[in-house]
């Protein structure tokens, strides 16, 4: 604005503002399209709410990338562990753990500050049960060649403690990762 239309809006005119004045405000103020609250209404899709990612081509590519990360380390503990490796199978646990994670860091933006602890709790349990997956991909092979033990008698049986580490070392490693 210049000097004459602050003289004519009741101001003393000024020849330079000075430093912290405020500019002259003289519009109406600001209305919002809708209230803060409609969001939340129950017409809002799912789309629209903070935290949600719509369903689509893209979230089932996302979910089916989880699902087959999981599904191929119960494959590769099964395979690998009937080959005995012994504590090597800890490296293989470490690696789905990892491999898991990336996938969930993929599939699961986290948009909300007070679910930061869903990725790392949902790489641990799927991480955790991919590898009990495999266990129990091993367990149904021993009783197709004859095998009269339980599931959880013949991890003991065959692994001992290895097989509840191989469990943890999963899901630690994915928890860690997908933070």
């Amino acid at each position: 604005m210049d000097d004459e239309n602050l003289a004519s809006a009741g101001r003393p005119p000024t020849s330079d503002p000075e430093p912290g004045d405020r500019a002259p405000v003289d519009r109406v103020p600001h209305r919002l399209e809708r209230a803060p609250g409609e969001r939340y209404g129950a017409g809002a899709s799912s789309a629209d709410r903070p935290g949600r990612v719509a369903a689509g081509p893209g979230r089932a590519a996302a979910v089916g990338a989880i699902a087959a990360t999981v599904v191929a380390g119960a494959i590769l503990v099964g395979v690998l562990g009937s080959f005995d490796l012994g504590p090597g199978m800890l490296v293989l646990a470490a690696f789905i753990g990892w491999a898991v994670a990336l996938a969930v860091i993929w599939a699961m933006p986290i948009r909300r500050a007070d679910r930061r602890w869903l990725r790392p709790t949902m790489g641990a349990l799927l991480a955790g049960g991919s590898v009990v997956g495999g266990l129990l991909l091993l367990w149904a092979w021993a009783l197709v060649e004859g095998g009269v033990l339980g599931p959880v008698a013949y991890a003991d049986a065959r692994f001992g403690l290895l097989a509840p580490m191989l469990v943890l070392a999963a899901a630690a490693v994915a928890a860690v990762r997908a933070r």
